[in-house]
């Protein structure tokens, strides 16, 4: 019973830090109709040139106005590159940064070869099927990243991805929380 109780707070303890908010603004905190709410996956990244480790926050509130979101993408054979977002926040507003990479046809392995298609990288783990040398460059894909009002899901920086046909039952944009 003890060890029943110990996981559940354990369990509850870390859903609780996961869902973290991570003032990118001096002073205090504002009124949510005074800023803008920005929804990011776990990942190191800088704000306006400010660090910010998001293992423990999924969510970043941003002053209204222009912003520079950076962060490193590790694509499925580990290669990793620094992306980069501009946007414009709008008080009130709530936002997603959402990112995506397709591998090109026949590049997921054994069943991408046989299936002769690309496989999207949220469905398949590539790194156990493309091998654990240190890579020099990034698979052949296509990759998308972009910003969007969680609302209206109208995207207001980058591209979010035209699904390949393989993949149109696959929601690609992140789903709300």
């Amino acid at each position: 019973m003890k060890r029943t109780i110990a996981t559940a707070l354990l369990l509850t303890t870390t859903l609780l830090l996961g869902c973290a908010v991570y003032q990118a603004y001096p002073g205090n905190a504002r009124p949510r109709a005074e800023v803008a709410v920005l929804f990011v996956p776990w990942t190191s990244m800088t704000v306006d040139g400010e660090p910010v480790m998001t293992k423990n926050v999924s969510r970043i509130e941003l002053l209204p106005g222009s912003h520079v979101i950076e962060w490193v993408f590790v694509y499925p054979n580990d290669f990793k590159e620094t992306k980069r977002l501009e946007f414009v926040a709008e008080a009130g507003k709530r936002y997603r940064l959402g990112q995506r990479f397709f591998a090109a046809a026949g590049l997921g392995g054994v069943i991408g070869a046989v299936a002769d298609l690309a496989l999207d990288t949220a469905l398949v783990p590539l790194k156990l099927l493309l091998g654990s040398e240190e890579p020099a460059a990034a698979p052949e894909g296509e990759y998308y990243t972009w910003i969007l009002e969680r609302e209206t899901r109208y995207v207001v920086a980058g591209m979010a991805p035209d699904v390949p046909q393989v993949h149109q039952t696959i929601t690609y944009v992140p789903t709300d929380e």
